[in-house]
């Protein structure tokens, strides 16, 4: 039983901490054992071979690549974590088993997060539950892939624990350790860049002392254009174009259009004559006196051409069926990121239909929470400020292209909800049973 100190911040009891840590243990050893099953060169043969493939060239080189040609396709942050490892382990099997240790001790801290955001504002027992949906078959797969999901994981669930425990304490600790996770979340995945502008928006809901948030914020400017700066400079070198982030939207979003309902048919002649008008346009900006592009140039002509395309067929869709396109796009796709789960190979067979039954249970009270909070008169802002931030990212990736992989680094946010939905319930019974009894003695 944890009690509350008089500058209102949670004191655990030792028997609460341990028993935490003792879940977290067995978090990390269900990791672990499928790591010893699987073997640590297991892999799809796919992203995740490009990844490490990626990271140690960097090492080697000190170039960035991705499927062996100089790339901004992705942000550096895996392939620069990766070169870490490389550089002291090589490339083989000491690399492989490093990394996926890292990853599961990650997977294992996003779940300890989730756990603290939780504890920031309810009872020790509405914070543990949430720790028990990371034992999902799904999550333990997750963590032995070397894919950018597990860090994003663990960098969006330490943000939210640190920003909201920077609107409970105003402690400038939590700012430093939210920004070292913003600026880690953008080197992963480019969508995060919104994320700083939401933080300071919820600060600001909750009251937070504006002498400290304007210094923060101008902190915060600073670091995101000191890591993008150097980027942008880097990919303007190769590309001679601006890019602060990435170019590698042009292919998710052209199979973006064939989610849905009512999208167009496929035009091979017109979509020829598209791919031949931004290959000439890229031959007279890059190409030699021979005409030939540099295979990097190849690559990144290769998306441009695919993000020509999708436009013409989103500008085709919406001319032609506005109405499936804003069904689809406004509520198909991102209705199908709510249940899935990214779990391509049953390691574990027999529990997937299980994983997704409980998907579809933890989101409909996941959005039934904000009610309660309203009901409650409690939690109000936190509550309606992570509702928006999920709905937000789930958007964000339902203008390109939805996938279980995204949907399942968002789930930090839906557990943390369900855990202050979980207390809120309780205080709710709590004074409905107080308010019988006080009527009961006023009869008597």
């Amino acid at each position: 039983m944890a009690t509350q100190t008089l500058d209102g911040k949670i004191k655990k009891t030792p028997l609460e901490r341990y028993a935490v840590v003792v879940i977290l243990g067995i978090l990390f050893f269900a990791r672990l054992l499928l790591l010893s099953e699987l073997g640590p060169e297991y892999s799809l043969k796919s992203d995740d071979v490009s990844y490490v493939q990626s990271g140690i060239t960097l090492a080697r080189t000190g170039v960035l690549t991705m499927h062996g040609t100089i790339s901004a396709q992705i942000m550096p942050g895996l392939p620069m974590v990766i070169a870490v490892f490389a550089k002291f382990l090589g490339s083989g099997r000491a690399l492989w088993m490093a990394l996926k240790l890292f990853y599961c001790f990650l997977g294992t801290m996003a779940a300890a997060y989730v756990y603290r955001a939780i504890r920031l504002f309810a009872p020790a027992w509405a914070a543990v539950i949430p720790l028990f949906f990371f034992f999902t078959p799904d999550f333990l797969w997750q963590d032995n892939l070397i894919l950018t999901e597990t860090p994003f994981m663990f960098l969006l669930a330490s943000s939210l624990y640190h920003l909201m425990a920077l609107g409970r304490t105003e402690e400038w600790r939590h700012f430093y350790f939210l920004l070292l996770s913003m600026v880690g979340g953008l080197l992963l995945k480019a969508q995060f860049i919104i994320f700083p502008l939401l933080a300071f928006l919820y600060l600001a809901v909750v009251g937070y002392d504006g002498n400290k948030m304007a210094p923060q914020a101008f902190l915060t400017l600073l670091a995101f254009l000191l890591v993008l700066a150097p980027w942008t400079v880097r990919n303007y070198r190769y590309f001679h174009s601006f890019i602060p982030l990435t170019y590698g939207v042009g292919n998710p979003l052209l199979l973006g259009t064939y989610q849905g309902e009512g999208f167009p048919e496929d035009e091979p002649e017109v979509y020829g004559e598209i791919r031949q008008r931004v290959q000439g346009e890229m031959v007279e900006k890059y190409g030699d006196d021979d005409g030939a592009l540099p295979p990097y140039i190849q690559r990144y002509a290769l998306l441009e051409e695919d993000l020509a395309i999708a436009r013409y067929r989103q500008e085709k869709w919406w001319r032609e069926d506005p109405q499936s396109f804003l069904r689809s796009y406004l509520w198909l796709k991102p209705k199908s990121m709510f249940f899935k789960t990214f779990y391509w190979f049953e390691v574990i067979p027999g529990f997937k239909v299980w994983i997704e039954y409980f998907r579809q249970v933890e989101f409909y009270f996941f959005i039934f929470t904000p009610l309660l909070a309203l009901v409650a008169r409690k939690w109000r802002r936190q509550i309606f400020f992570l509702v928006f931030l999920y709905f937000q990212q789930i958007y964000s990736y339902a203008m390109a292209y939805v996938f279980d992989r995204y949907a399942q680094t968002l789930l930090p946010i839906r557990y943390i909800v369900v855990g202050l939905g979980l207390a809120l319930i309780a205080q709710i019974l709590e004074r409905l049973r107080a308010g019988r009894k006080s009527k009961s003695i006023f009869e008597k």
